[in-house]
């Protein structure tokens, strides 16, 4: 009775996981319906009022799924200090320990239960996020089940690629491409994920059909990342491929071949798009200006990386004063935007920071 009550979990917690691997595929088909009916707009931006709604409900879902899969471990597992440290999802519990903290310390604001008025990320939004890759990192073992629900995800990608040039090459020739996200910059980091992963997927493949079809998926998202221009999500792309370099060398059964290979067509891509309009490249060279500014302490340092330097160093000063439990959900928007222009840090890695 036991092991089938584990193995029905399993399989509930699977299919809840691929669903959403799933749904920025179904998302899209979404975004095509309303192009057809509306299009003079464009974008996710529309629809996250209506999104709103299902926060609540799918926290709530991963919560009863996470307790149960606890329950199941601990029954089980022979825990221990040293296993528990072990484990690779622990960072995203302690995340989402210190969310529930913050936000009772910092009250529970219209901000933590419906988010703020342009991307409604609320509490839950955020605790929906750490609680998928929680359960990710907990019950998806099986190399191939994850290969499986991989190929899903790039496969949605390519819809969404598509979607996003069909769009604006009709609508809006002079818009950094953004398929149906809020701005061209959130499309770009889901592409940053996507030419990574095909990439990777190349790399390790060991069947020359699925090496061939992962090429052309990667060398089709990172020409379409190049007329995105969101220059955040090519660097990280750099660092990621770099990274892959090094664990080819270090892991005889990753082709070293391979990932040069891969790492010299992204470069290329990026060099051969220049004549034809893209401009990641010259917002590249714009880095090494930003930084000179920075370097020189100059009196319009503050602009650099289209202001966003003066967004941070507002940010890291109020990290500095709360460090441990934040401000909450959009708990420095205000006086962000009195210090430093915006209502957000533009950094993911400092939002969380600063919020919890």
């Amino acid at each position: 009775g036991r092991q089938l009550l584990r193995t029905a979990a399993r399989k509930i917690l699977l299919s809840i996981n691929i669903w959403m691997i799933i749904f920025p595929g179904l998302l899209a088909l979404l975004g095509l319906f309303r192009f057809f009916l509306h299009p003079s707009r464009s974008g996710i931006y529309y629809y996250t009022p209506y999104l709103f709604f299902f926060q609540w409900p799918v926290t709530l879902l991963l919560i009863v799924l996470l307790i149960m899969a606890l329950i199941l471990l601990i029954r089980h597992t022979k825990f221990d200090f040293q296993s528990l440290l072990s484990y690779t999802y622990l960072f995203f519990l302690i995340a989402i320990v210190l969310m529930l903290l913050s936000t009772a310390k910092n009250g529970l604001t219209s901000a933590a239960l419906i988010g703020e008025g342009e991307k409604h990320e609320s509490l839950f939004t955020y605790l929906a996020y750490f609680l998928l890759f929680f359960l990710v990192c907990s019950f998806i073992e099986s190399p191939t089940i994850k290969k499986w629900m991989a190929n899903i995800f790039l496969g949605a990608s390519f819809f969404v690629s598509l979607y996003s040039i069909c769009f604006s090459s009709v609508w809006y020739q002079y818009m950094d491409l953004m398929g149906f996200f809020n701005n061209s910059n959130e499309f770009g980091y889901y592409l940053s994920i996507t030419v990574m992963l095909a990439a990777s997927m190349y790399v390790i493949c060991t069947n020359r059909i699925g090496r061939i079809l992962y090429f052309l998926l990667f060398s089709f998202q990172a020409s379409v990342l190049m007329y995105n221009n969101t220059l955040g999500a090519w660097v990280g792309i750099v660092f990621g491929f770099l990274l892959l370099i090094l664990v080819s060398f270090l892991c005889p059964n990753i082709s070293r071949s391979r990932s040069v290979i891969a790492f010299a067509v992204f470069i290329f891509v990026t060099l051969i798009t220049i004549p034809l309009g893209s401009k990641m490249f010259a917002s590249f060279l714009g880095i090494f200006s930003d930084v000179n500014l920075i370097a020189s302490g100059a009196v319009d340092a503050a602009e650099a990386g289209n202001g966003r330097w003066k967004i941070w160093r507002a940010t890291v000063s109020y990290i500095g004063e709360r460090p441990w439990l934040g401000f909450g959900v959009e708990g420095i928007s205000e006086r962000l935007h009195e210090d430093a222009g915006n209502y957000r840090p533009h950094n993911e890695f400092l939002q969380y920071a600063v919020f919890f």
